[in-house]
C-alpha cells in the first residue's frame, strides 16, 4: 500500500501546546480541532474496526461497547444521535494477595472476586454505563512471584479460585524467581 504510515490531507496540520490537533482545509477554511481525550476515541475505535475487518480479533461485547463509547464521544463531528453507550472504560486492577491470603501454596490458590472488583470498579467510575477491565493478580511467597495477568475478555465474572495447574487460567500465569 503506497499510504501506508502517511497522513493524507487537504490542509495543513498544526498540533496546538495542549496536544490538541487543529486540520484546517485550505480550499473551505473549515477547521477541526481534535483534544487529546477526542484523538484517543478516535483512533481506538478505528483501530478496534480495523482489526475485526481483517479478523485479527473476535468482536466481543466489550469491543463493541468501546467503539460506541468512543464514537459517541465524538457525536459533535459526526452528528448521529443513535449511539446510545454514553460511557464505557477499559481500565486495569492489580490485585496485590497478600500470603494470609494464599489458600494454598502446593499448589499455589487464591481466590479474587472478580464481582467484587467490578462493583468497585462502576463506583468509582460513577455516570459510566460500562466498566470492563483487565487483572493482574500477584501473589509473593518471599521465593517466588506468580503473576495471573488475565485481559479483559477473560476476566470473569464471579469469584474464582486462582490455582497454579487450572488449564482455564495458566495461560495468563508467569512466575518468577527472587
Amino acid at each position: 500500500m503506497p499510504f501506508r504510515h502517511t497522513v493524507v490531507h487537504t490542509g495543513g496540520i498544526t498540533i496546538l501546546a495542549d496536544g490538541t490537533v487543529k486540520i484546517t482545509n485550505r480550499k473551505s477554511g473549515k477547521t477541526l480541532q481534535l483534544t487529546d481525550v477526542e484523538q484517543g476515541c478516535y483512533i481506538r475505535a478505528i483501530c478496534l474496526i480495523a482489526e475485526q475487518l481483517i479478523d485479527n480479533i473476535d468482536f466481543k461485547e466489550f469491543h463493541e461497547s468501546l467503539v460506541e463509547g468512543d464514537f459517541s464521544r465524538l457525536k459533535k463531528y459526526h452528528s448521529v444521535n443513535a449511539l446510545v453507550v454514553e460511557g464505557a472504560i477499559l481500565s486495569s486492577v492489580t490485585v496485590n494477595v497478600p500470603k494470609d491470603q494464599v489458600e494454598t501454596n502446593a499448589p499455589l490458590a487464591v481466590r479474587v472476586n472478580f464481582d467484587e472488583i467490578g462493583i468497585l470498579l462502576n463506583e468509582i467510575y460513577a455516570g459510566v454505563n460500562r466498566v470492563y477491565f483487565s487483572a493482574t493478580v500477584i501473589v509473593d511467597t518471599g521465593l517466588i512471584e506468580s503473576r495471573w495477568e488475565i485481559p479483559v475478555e477473560a476476566v470473569p465474572r464471579e469469584s474464582v479460585l486462582l490455582t497454579v495447574g487450572d488449564s482455564k487460567f495458566d495461560c495468563y500465569l508467569t512466575h518468577r524467581g527472587k
